[in-house]
């Protein structure tokens, strides 16, 4: 049997000390009677009010701190070794009712499975091999712990105020500590409790850019993370956490921590956190007060996939970039912790694509896995100790000591070659794209550069120097006309400035400024693609 800390603080406050004290009146507020430590007549005062439940002696200076104190002295228990005995029997003598946390537990689970049964929030944890049972977490709302699913029926309402009433899901976010996660208002001092929205039909839901949201959090509202109540709970006991997972996803961070993989939830792989902070503060305070050792990012199976949007000319490395650059800043917002003298591994992998179309690790586990879900942690480890980051389920690289050249390198994002035979089929679907700045197309399943310049003199040749070996000479009358045709320019700007002008480009309308290096690499990468074309 186990009770609340709220239910035994509840005890020392209401039970009434004067009930269990022999000789004590319970008329009096403030009394002196015979004490039971040394005897003496009319020194031991009794107190017990709003403010005051004790009692102790004026003269010997003994007594009891609060009812419980009191109950354990006079019937002769350790109040250390008997302290439930001793709970159970002050809160029944005072007519106190306490109940144990499981019974508490029992019927709350009980009341919000009725609440979500058949509603679309009831589909969403089922989807992901998720019970009530398993999000339940305890809370403090109002000074009052409560067990709450942060997962509960309901829509959002005018300025983002959640309903409970609606069949759209809310997740409700709580701190390290079980309180509600806050957020200002702009132009409002009073604070909102931070919840988020997974909309049940997001066609009704569209973004100022046009988009359809499945998601929405509270706008003006920072990124934070999702904390399972197994993280929580790790956190409180100060238990220390060996592997630490970051999953875009709360449910898919339940589902993970459910079968060992401890794991919090982000909003996005880009919401780790920022430039000012580094990542979000409930990440820092876990690793410090867990001594996390390793730190893995995991996205899901899509992660090297293009952008199902790109259309004639737009940029298709666009998403490849921004999964790399997550990765990049994840790292670096990590090395950080060496300044705190803790020493963190920095990890990043995915799901692997399967012939079960499993895309998150939820999904693998109610697909692929479902009834052999222990093999998930089992690859995992087998992963971590491997040369090559290469699993059955998950692939995970250690990039600690990785550059960011070599993290752009898993999405081919240094060499456009090797991007192209990676995404040849999607790109052929394109009529032109752009890769680093210059615009391409596919012929006969060869991608070759789109340029304005046609000249019949390249803008290179290939000589030999002085230990005969080859080297590419400029032809700089040419190479400065392939520059005006592909839209790069001078832009006179100031006589005070270091050179007088700035270099830009114009593009279909659009204005750019260049920076010097970003001609060479245009030059550079021409100059690459023409060879291997």
């Amino acid at each position: 049997m186990k009770y609340s800390r709220f239910e035994v603080d509840k005890v020392k406050k209401d039970a009434d000390i004067r009930r269990l004290i022999p000789g004590a009146s319970q008329s009096k507020v403030n009394q002196y009677i015979e004490c039971p430590f040394c005897g003496e007549a009319k020194k031991f005062r009794v107190r017990f009010s709003s403010q005051y439940n004790c009692a102790f002696c004026m003269k010997c200076n003994e007594g009891f701190s609060n009812p419980i104190a009191a109950y354990a002295y006079l019937n002769n228990l350790d109040i250390e070794r008997d302290f439930l005995k001793c709970l159970e029997g002050t809160a029944q003598e005072c007519g106190i009712i306490i109940t144990p946390e499981e019974t508490r537990r029992k019927e709350t689970v009980k009341k919000i499975k009725e609440t979500i049964r058949q509603s679309f929030c009831s589909q969403q944890l089922g989807g992901s091999g998720l019970a009530v049972d398993d999000v339940m977490a305890n809370v403090v709302e109002n000074g009052q712990e409560l067990i709450k699913s942060p997962f509960q029926p309901g829509s959002i309402g005018q300025g983002f105020i959640p309903d409970l009433k609606g069949d759209d899901m809310l997740i409700f976010y709580y701190d390290l500590y079980g309180r509600p996660m806050q957020y200002s208002v702009k132009g409002s001092k009073s604070l909102r409790n931070y919840v988020r929205a997974r909309y049940a039909n997001p066609d009704l839901h569209v973004a100022q850019d046009g988009t359809k949201m499945k998601y929405q959090t509270p706008p003006g509202a920072p990124a934070q993370v999702f904390i399972p109540e197994k993280i929580r709970r790790l956190y409180k006991s100060k238990t220390p956490i060996e592997v630490l997972f970051l999953q875009e996803g709360e449910k898919k961070a339940e589902k993970a921590c459910k079968h060992g993989m401890l794991s919090l939830g982000l909003q996005g792989i880009m919401n780790i956190g920022n430039k000012e902070q580094g990542l979000i503060q409930a990440i820092q305070d876990i690793v410090k007060t867990c001594q996390v050792r390793h730190i893995v990012l995991i996205m899901d199976s899509d992660w090297n996939d293009l952008s199902k949007n790109i259309t004639t000319g737009d940029r298709a490395d666009k998403r490849p970039v921004s999964f790399a650059s997550a990765v990049i800043k994840f790292k670096q917002y990590v090395e950080t912790f060496h300044n705190l003298g803790l020493n963190v591994d920095v990890w990043w992998g995915h799901v692997n694509a399967n012939d079960h179309g499993d895309k998150g690790v939820d999904d693998l586990l109610v697909g692929s896995l479902l009834g052999r879900e222990s093999e998930l942690m089992d690859d995992i480890d087998r992963t971590m100790h491997s040369h090559n980051g290469k699993g059955t389920w998950l692939d995970i690289h250690k990039i600690t000591a990785v550059s960011d050249a070599k993290i752009r390198d898993f999405w081919c994002l240094n060499d456009c070659q090797a991007f192209f035979e990676t995404h040849r089929e999607r790109l052929s679907e394109i009529p032109t794209f752009k890769l680093r700045g210059v615009r391409y197309k596919v012929e006969d399943g060869a991608m070759i550069p789109v340029s304005r310049y046609s000249s019949d003199a390249d803008i290179f040749t290939i000589e030999k120097d002085s230990k005969d070996n080859d080297k590419v000479c400029l032809n700089y009358t040419e190479t400065y006309r392939f520059l005006s045709a592909s839209g790069f320019y001078r832009l006179r700007n100031s006589d005070e400035a270091a050179s007088g002008y700035d270099f830009i480009r114009i593009d279909e309308g659009i204005i750019d400024r260049s920076a010097p290096y970003e001609l060479r690499d245009f030059i550079l990468q021409s100059l690459v693609s023409t060879k291997k074309s």
